[in-house]
């Protein structure tokens, strides 16, 4: 049989606990101020330049998505969150790729960054055709609602792309 605890025993408890819960928090903060996040990742200004050559139908938006499930979807997720079965393992974690922002990337900045990747994203320039990575960007273009739509203006800094 469990005795009952006094008055001042459970506030002990109620004081260990919100200590312990406490620590837990600095602990995590500070482990986010002292890793910084990674650099922006900006493609140098003759792949922002490129256009799309392969036209935005719907053939080309399947195409697209079935290359995006067999290449992109364990790190990126289905719906392009970032929440893919191997993000929690990496570091930094796989970009969401449905927000609006992803408008302020031109065709030819995701095609540079699919062909080239940056840690932890590989390379698909030897993984996929020249044709499939413009259409998985068709497709990643379906993931994310267009600015205009929500009211958003977005204003893109071009001396940015030519210092590259």
């Amino acid at each position: 049989m469990h005795r009952s605890l006094s008055p001042v025993e459970n506030i002990f408890r109620s004081v260990t606990l919100l200590a312990l819960i406490s620590v837990s928090v600095a602990v995590v903060s500070a482990y986010h101020l002292l890793v910084p996040p990674p650099p922006p990742w900006i493609a140098p200004s003759r792949y922002a330049r490129k256009v799309n050559p392969v036209e935005f139908n719907g053939a080309s938006i399947t195409a697209g998505k079935t290359v995006y499930e067999a290449q992109c979807i364990a790190c990126h997720g289905k719906k392009g969150y970032g929440d893919g079965v191997r993000s929690a393992e990496l570091n930094p974690r796989p970009r969401n790729l449905a927000i609006p922002e992803m408008w302020l990337e031109t065709d030819g900045d995701i095609y540079y960054k699919i062909g080239k990747g940056r840690s932890p994203m590989p390379s698909f320039k030897k993984i996929i055709s020249f044709q499939q990575n413009w259409q998985v960007i068709n497709y990643l273009r379906t993931l994310s609602p267009k600015p205009s739509v929500l009211g958003y203006r977005f204003d893109i800094g071009q001396e940015y792309r030519d210092a590259i």
